[in-house]
């Protein structure tokens, strides 16, 4: 059996997917597992090394509409299409985050017969679904659990649990960990994450992380571990006050995930964007301050995890930008202006307070 699967770009992105795809390795363990996604980048180690999957199938996007890039693109997309067809896959998986209409295309393309996917995206109707022959009506829930509804439709047990496969990937995690080459002062470190990804308007002021980590460097004996993406922050910026301090440690972009992975697990606290890394260290289950320009419901650890030590900030009880989004779904400029605005609400010493809890184990949940 062969089967093919349709998902989002990015580290959180496979880490959302992954539990659905342990539980239909269980389901079918004889099967070979293709996945198609548009970006790879940390989610390839996660797909090839952690989760085995059989093959990768990097999904160009169309960048540009001048006429080299748009023949480029259609050139590639027919290769790829008679590459899909050549293999005649049992199954066409679009998962709960799959809407780009080229991913669909594929499928309605691909020659396969069993063509799984959702009815609804966050409620909305999914409007390619009359491409779908296996339609899985899924309630608004977090997204990991939207994932496994494909688990469960097709085992056809309504409330089989995730827990069991969210507890073996957190083991597969665990066992891919691998020495840090950085040597460090404190056994007590904390890492601070002020990148956010290819999505800026999700980003916390860097200078209000250098706030944060200047009381801490004060505050704690701990070291402090500074890490991100090439475009996520400007070291220069770092004041030469922080760089001196012996326990202040901006490593960037030098770790593999692996490496990472070893660093969470001894780390005291995380505190991060909503970004992929983010998403590792709850995956994980370390204690983490989030700050998110949504609350979190359908993405954090927070509601997924029922003994997770994460904090959420902005503290809201309604998600006012999710439900902006669902009903605004093509204004994405203005939602992430929306996004921006929540973010700067976020303030140094709101931060600081959760940080404070969380090191002094005083429970916030």
């Amino acid at each position: 059996m062969k089967i093919i699967f349709s998902i989002a770009s990015g580290l959180g992105d496979t880490l959302f997917f992954a539990p659905t795809f342990l539980g239909l390795k269980e389901l079918y363990p004889d099967a070979k597992f293709t996945v198609l996604v548009p970006k790879i980048f940390f989610n390839r180690a996660l797909l090839e090394e952690i989760l085995e999957v059989d093959k990768i199938i990097h999904l160009k996007r169309l960048r540009s509409f001048k006429p080299r890039a748009v023949f480029s693109y259609f050139s590639f997309f027919i290769r790829l299409l008679r590459d899909i067809r050549k293999e005649k896959y049992d199954f066409f998986i679009c998962t709960a985050q799959t809407r780009l209409p080229d991913q669909y295309f594929l499928l309605m393309a691909s020659g396969t017969n069993f063509k799984v996917g959702p009815v609804f995206w966050r409620g909305k109707k999914n409007p390619f679904r009359f491409l779908l022959n296996t339609k899985i009506a899924t309630r608004k829930k977090h997204i990991c659990q939207e994932h496994f509804d494909i688990v469960r439709h097709l085992r056809k047990i309504e409330d089989l649990p995730i827990e069991p496969y969210l507890g073996e990937l957190n083991e597969k995690l665990r066992r891919y960990a691998k020495p840090v080459r950085n040597t460090f002062g404190s056994e007590k470190v904390i890492v601070i994450l002020p990148g956010s990804g290819t999505q800026p308007y999700k980003r916390w002021p860097f200078e209000r992380f250098l706030s944060v980590v200047d009381y801490l460097l004060k505050k704690f004996d701990y070291d402090v571990i500074m890490l991100g993406g090439k475009t996520e922050y400007v070291s220069s910026l770092i004041p030469e006050r922080i760089n001196l301090s012996g326990k202040f440690h901006d490593i960037g972009s030098s770790l593999n995930i692996n490496e990472i992975i070893e660093l969470f697990t001894r780390a005291e606290l995380v505190l991060s964007n909503d970004n992929g890394l983010l998403h590792l260290a709850e995956f994980l289950k370390i204690p983490s301050v989030g700050i998110y320009p949504t609350n979190g419901e359908y993405v954090s650890g927070k509601y997924l995890f029922r003994d997770i030590k994460h904090d959420i900030l902005p503290a809201k009880e309604q998600d006012d930008l999710i439900r902006y989004l669902e009903l605004n779904s093509f204004r994405r400029r203005n939602f992430q202006k929306k996004c921006r605005d929540v973010v700067m609400s976020v303030s140094v010493e709101s931060v600081i307070k959760k940080i404070e809890k969380r090191l002094n184990n005083e429970a916030t949940d």
